[in-house]
């Protein structure tokens, strides 16, 4: 299908959803893809051991900044929580497909928000990860 060509060309979800009549199922099909485009298989195993070995590394990697970038313009700039402009990091709800992480895989939360979610004080402000 188109939608899923287009995506698997790079260009992001939220881009295809807007710019797109995608059908019902079209969506669906998308939420099962990764937020960027996949990585080669060898890749993924690299960048899973990676986050097992060194989460600060893999959160280093250029492939996490795509992520990341997805996961912000996707929230629109604002936490996905209390709607709070500004820096966001973004948390994994999951780490079942870290290398290929889905768009319901990750959120973007500001700084308050991601403290509270880890039981945790608000961290130094203007941190993001």
């Amino acid at each position: 299908a188109l939608v899923t060509a287009l995506y698997r060309c790079g260009i992001p979800r939220a881009a295809i959803a807007l710019g797109m009549h995608a059908t019902e199922e079209e969506m669906a099909e998308l939420d099962r893809m990764p937020v960027v485009a996949p990585e080669p298989e060898d890749e993924v195993a690299r960048l899973r051991r990676l986050h097992r070995e060194s989460p600060g590394a893999y959160f280093r990697t250029e492939h996490w900044r795509k992520v990341r970038a997805s996961a912000v313009q996707a929230a629109q700039g604002r936490c996905r929580l209390c709607a709070a402009k500004g820096p966001l990091q973004v948390h994994h709800a999951t780490y079942e497909r870290v290398g290929c992480e889905r768009e319901a895989d990750v959120v973007a939360l500001c700084d308050g928000c991601h403290a509270r979610f880890h039981g945790k004080q608000a961290r130094a402000k203007g941190r993001a990860a």
